[in-house]
């Protein structure tokens, strides 16, 4: 990330900041990373790409933080599209280079004690998150549990399908009910709890392994709808940086994806390989694809399109999600689309090898299937009808 023949104000700025320990940045003038101490770096993971500082700075124009940087003499970010956003960063200018004005970018409200180990979520985050997964969670086990008693309460005659049937849509809307719960969880944990509570899982994951299950259990369900799933992944072991749980929000969101958005003679095609340092996953699909216009907001936090019925589809998180959990393990993510020919998602993830972490537990594809509550289920849940 360093600056090729940087000469000595920005070899004496970097000298600076290393002494300090402090987690900051060095951006040059078009917001690309110069440099970045290893504290910010256990902070944001993603500022190891050269565009990390423009990924964290997403909703706002460059040009705009510019003349705010220059009226005002430093740039806030308010971050207003955070659902949990209680800390934003800071950009201010601390010379030039010969190139162009350098900035330094930290954490708003960065002190000697703020190094990664002293850093919590945003004040008041844990009791938000408590009291809304409680007053969603438990109204929504209540009424799985109604669901199940009056399936076994309907009396047999000519009436039983039809209260079935009635059943089947509440249970379904229950079911989409608990995706937006988790998803909305999911993303602020991903803006949040892996860049600031740890800097990397106490176990390794095998990716290749992890895909060949969550894509057995998937194309089971599917084969219902009449969408085929594919899936090319290598034999053997791949070792990756990532959680169980975060695999599986990452792949199924994609997954949930290409089936929605479906059409006649839709396919499903994932496919899995090492490259580089990392290990690469692709999930490609037939179904409608996305104008062109729509594509440079997809991985914006609310924002959903529903072509053909209205401006919404749903709470817009879910790409959300997916690029800011990569983010937060150090990969990247890609889209590629084509209206009427289909979407193909690419994410990276590094590896673990050489690191000595043992490897997590892997489910298998049954228990996914046998799990009535699994993510399987519950991010599939308006393509395939839901366990009743």
């Amino acid at each position: 990330m360093d600056r090729e023949n940087s000469g000595p104000f920005l070899d004496q700025l970097r000298l600076v900041y290393q002494r300090s320990n402090l987690p900051v940045a060095l951006l040059g003038a078009q917001f690309q990373v110069l440099w970045a101490s290893d504290s910010i770096l256990e902070l944001f993971p993603g500022l190891r790409l050269p565009s990390g500082a423009m990924d964290l700075l997403s909703s706002y124009a460059p040009k705009a933080i510019q003349e705010e940087i220059q009226s005002q003499g430093h740039f806030v970010t308010h971050l207003p599209d955070m659902l949990f956003s209680g800390r934003g960063l800071t950009i201010c200018q601390v010379g030039e280079d010969g190139q162009g004005p350098v900035y330094l970018l930290q954490p708003a409200g960065e002190t000697e004690d703020s190094s990664p180990q002293y850093v919590r979520r945003p004040l008041g985050l844990e009791r938000v998150l408590g009291a809304f997964n409680s007053q969603f969670r438990l109204p929504l086990s209540r009424l799985f549990l109604e669901v199940d008693r009056l399936r076994d309460a309907i009396p047999e005659g000519s009436g039983r399908s039809a209260a079935e049937e009635a059943l089947r849509r509440i249970n379904q809307q229950a079911y989409l009910m608990l995706r937006s719960v988790q998803w909305i969880t999911a993303y602020a944990d991903s803006c949040y709890a892996r860049p600031i509570l740890q800097t990397r899982p106490g176990k390794a994951l095998d990716l290749f392994g992890s895909l060949r299950q969550l894509c057995a259990s998937c194309a089971e369900l599917l084969e219902e709808v009449g969408i085929p799933l594919h899936w090319d992944i290598p034999q053997g072991r791949f070792p990756v940086l990532c959680q169980r749980e975060e695999l599986e929000l990452i792949f199924l969101n994609l997954i949930s994806n290409s089936c929605r958005f479906t059409r006649p003679g839709n396919a499903i095609h994932v496919r899995a390989c090492a490259q580089g340092s990392g290990g690469m996953v692709t999930v490609s699909d037939l179904g409608r694809g996305i104008p062109a216009q729509i594509q440079p907001l997809v991985f914006q936090p609310y924002f959903s399109y529903n072509p053909g019925e209205g401006p919404f589809s749903g709470l817009g998180l879910g790409l959300s999600c997916v690029k800011g959990l990569v983010a937060s393990l150090g990969g990247t993510v890609a889209l590629t689309s084509q209206e009427g020919e289909g979407t193909s998602v690419t994410f990276t993830l590094p590896t673990a090898s050489g690191i000595g972490l043992p490897l997590s537990l892997e489910a298998s594809s049954q228990d996914y299937l046998q799990d009535r509550f699994s993510l399987v289920y519950v991010a599939l849940a308006d393509s395939v009808p839901p366990p009743l």
